[in-house]
């Protein structure tokens, strides 16, 4: 049978490894990761718009967002929409179940910017890049001294 030391010693041990692993946790949510979900191939996807998840991600400039391919049908991440093409701005290779395409927002402006899949045109899915709001407030307009 385990002295009560032992087992403060293991709960100790459990507690510091958590707190150590934390971070790694905390720093995978804060990704912008958007997910291909299962069955996107199909175009009744498009009748809820959940062909990429989520449809519409709202980024900062200079923010990375990570699109995974969750479905079995071959996929691509491509700027633009069906009816005007590719516009240029980013283009993933062909993603497979499980592949990743990593792109970096650096020098756009804000705004909405449409993409989808050439293989399948009803997907479609929106990067939205907040407008970065600086505010200069007087002390003075708002009577503090």
């Amino acid at each position: 049978m385990m002295k009560i030391s032992e087992k403060m010693h293991c709960i100790f041990l459990f507690f510091v490894i958590s707190i150590v692993a934390m971070p790694e946790v905390i720093a995978e949510e804060e990704e912008n990761k958007v997910i291909v979900p299962y069955g996107a191939y199909s175009p009744v996807c498009a009748k809820t718009s959940n062909c990429y998840v989520p449809n519409n991600i709202v980024i900062d400039e200079g923010d990375k967002i990570i699109w995974i391919n969750g479905d079995y049908a071959p996929h691509t991440v491509t700027s633009g929409n069906l009816w005007s093409g590719k516009d240029g701005l980013f283009e993933s290779k062909i993603l497979n179940h499980n592949d990743r395409f990593e792109f970096t927002f650096s020098d756009f402006k804000s705004g909405i910017y449409p993409y989808y899949c050439i293989m399948h045109p009803w997907m479609k899915g929106l990067v939205s890049i907040a407008e970065q709001l600086n505010f200069m407030v007087s002390s003075k307009s708002h009577g503090f001294r």
